[in-house]
């Protein structure tokens, strides 16, 4: 259009800086709005307050530690950035301490002035650091706690906006790269030395290999020790050592290290051991995320039951903790490989001479204004990154095994509204609630009987809501037990067994296992009118579970049965979800259902969420309303 733009001065560094920084208050003020407690503001709105007062009087107050975090945290990471500032910069007249820092320590040799600039920039990262573990919140996350978080929006325009900025946000993250270099072409193929490239990729994941391997060795004992060996409360104190490495840039560590090991550079092995060190302390504090997740989902008591039962400390390892952290510490891996294949300045300032990573080499070839080959090696590092990006987006799809999200339903005049709720495998979720307030329909709009106005659920990572019935894999037991009376207690239950395709003999096999499992094995030949409702009952779960679904729904399945039968059906399917995996919600008007067979209690009136949390949770509960729900 005859114009032209440019990047270069002030414009690139805030473009750059950004473009770098914004996943920081996504994260820390997202995670706060999402994390906070609602009441206030909803008692505030209840006595005539604005959304708007709500949200400046209540809300940016509860959240402001998190706004001074995130700026904290862009500020110290914008002002030790070093490659924006060389490349995008626009010339010498934008030099930064880190800048000064990088001339003084590579190009003009003078360990003097770098050792001053370094002392600078670490008193004030010392005093960022201070600040920031002052906002920092104590808080505990319980392992057994139901989350329920609003993240999608309510109204359709405010959606459909968020969707369009968050699909041109991953255009340009993603596609703008890769679209700008085959714009620009890559014709000259000549000058591409694809073994050299070759040599560069591998030297890349060898040293990120190196790097995530010795991350994990050094972080997952210390947190191991902190979340399983400490008492409760105790480790809170100690978890922010490991942020200490952020608030340093990694030039000023750099520096520290090659002060300290002169020489370096002359010996082979002692090079790579200085680049795969300085990269493993900035490694650490990016991959604790997920292994802390993990270990806050794992809980002690997993390992004190293992350990009462005479498991030592190498077998609870091996056949408890392990199993349930190898998502967490998977992610963890594809983080600390993203962070190392992207990192140049301990490559820079340690590798020995003729030694370079992929990073390495755009800035090499973009220093030596040889663009065709920092075009060809950035495709090849952010396909590399791309792929583990699309990993780590599908394990995580895995780590929620059933999510409901700003699930809507409407029937007869009777509106659902339910934000969020996640649950895990092994875990049942009891809904309590009055006559009328939404448990049936909640159950009804799961297994597709009633048609969703807005929301999604998920299972597996599979999106259902769409679904019709008999595709979404969700069983259903009544309060009646429905049993098909044409057919036998064995014919019951081999009936979803055969609608799987299984053959016959496999069906056969499954369906006697179900019955010695609920203990009608005597039973079998009878037809379905030939038994009492509790047996009856017991035929109606175990053909349920038989078909071996992710998600199990129960509406008052007990509650036709005397007590002595209640206690034994409660212990069989609270023993069966956790052996089996079976994700369930349970409606029960009966607390002792809930108390005997659930992690988790939701408690519903006029189709809204009024309470949540663990049994516990929900006895101490002040609200009149809860407690008379969990009294009756």
């Amino acid at each position: 259009w005859g114009k032209q733009a440019t990047i270069f001065g002030w414009k690139g560094l805030l473009l750059g800086h950004v473009f770098l920084n914004f996943a920081i208050p996504l994260r820390l003020i997202g995670n706060a709005l999402s994390d906070r407690e609602q009441t206030s503001e909803l008692t505030a709105q209840s006595l005539g307050m604005s959304r708007s007062r709500v949200f400046w009087k209540i809300t940016l107050t509860s959240i402001r530690p998190s706004l001074v975090s995130s700026w904290i945290l862009a500020f110290l990471y914008s002002s030790t950035s070093l490659f924006i500032v060389l490349f995008l910069g626009g010339g010498p007249r934008f030099t930064t301490l880190e800048v000064a820092l990088y001339e003084a320590i590579k190009l003009n040799f003078d360990n003097s002035r770098a050792i001053q600039i370094a002392l600078f920039q670490a008193a004030v990262g010392a005093v960022l650091f201070f600040f920031y573990l002052k906002l920092q919140k104590k808080r505990t996350i319980e392992s057994d706690r139901v989350e329920l978080r609003c993240f999608a929006p309510k109204r359709p325009w405010v959606k459909m906006l968020g969707g369009l900025f968050l699909w041109g946000l991953a255009s340009v993250c993603l596609g703008f790269p890769l679209l700008s270099i085959f714009v620009e072409g890559l014709d000259d193929w000549s000058s591409l030395d694809s073994g050299e490239l070759l040599e560069a990729a591998i030297t890349t994941f060898a040293i990120a290999t190196s790097v995530v391997v010795l991350s994990i060795l050094i972080i997952y004992p210390y947190l191991h020790y902190l979340y399983q060996v400490k008492p409760r409360g105790e480790n809170s104190g100690w978890i922010w050592l490991i942020a200490v490495p952020q608030f340093f840039s990694s030039l000023v560590v750099a520096l520290a290290l090659s002060v300290f090991f002169p020489g370096v550079r002359e010996i082979s092995w002692l090079s790579y051991l200085a680049v795969v060190t300085t990269q493993t302390i900035f490694v650490i504090p990016l991959i604790q995320f997920p292994l802390r997740e993990g270990f806050l989902r794992l809980s002690k008591e997993r390992n004190w039951i293992a350990q009462s039962l005479g498991a030592s400390g190498w077998q609870r390892w091996l056949w408890v903790e392990l199993p349930f952290m190898k998502k967490s510490l998977f992610l963890s891996a594809l983080i600390g490989f993203g962070f190392s294949m992207g990192e140049v300045i301990s490559i820079l300032l340690f590798s020995p001479p003729g030694i370079k990573t992929l990073a390495m080499g755009i800035f090499q070839a973009m220093s030596r204004y040889r663009f065709q080959e920092a075009r060809a090696t950035t495709v090849v590092l952010l396909i590399a990154m791309l792929s583990l990006f699309g990993l780590a987006g599908y394990w995580r799809t895995e780590m929620n095994n059933v999510l409901l999200k700003n699930l809507q339903a409407k029937r007869s005049g009777f509106s659902l509204n339910l934000e969020r709720l996640d649950i895990e495998s092994g875990e049942i979720v009891g809904v309590m609630g009055q006559s009328g307030s939404g448990k049936s329909t909640l159950l009804q709009a799961l297994a597709g009987f009633v048609p969703l106005q807005s929301g999604a659920i998920e299972v597996f990572g599979n999106e259902i809501s769409q679904l019709a019935p008999e595709k979404r894999k969700v069983s259903l037991v009544f309060q009646k037990p429905w049993l098909f009376e044409n057919q036998t207690v064995l014919e019951n239950i081999s009936f979803g067994l055969k609608l799987q395709g299984l053959a016959k003999r496999e069906v056969q096999e499954q369906a006697e296992q179900w019955l010695r499992k609920m203990e009608i094995e005597e039973l079998k030949d009878r037809r379905a009118w030939e038994i009492s409702g509790g047996q009856a009952q017991r035929v109606a779960l175990a053909r349920a579970m038989a078909v071996n679904f992710p998600l199990l729904l129960l509406d008052e399945p007990f509650s036709a049965l005397d007590s002595p039968l209640k206690k034994g059906l409660r212990k069989i399917v609270r023993e069966l979800a956790r052996d089996s995996g079976f994700c369930g919600v349970l409606v029960s008007h009966d607390w002792r259902d809930i108390e005997e067979v659930c992690n988790k209690v939701l408690v519903l009136a006029e189709g809204k969420v009024c309470a949540y949390g663990t049994v516990r949770d929900l006895k101490q509960n002040p609200d009149p309303l809860v407690r008379a729900i969990c009294e009756d």
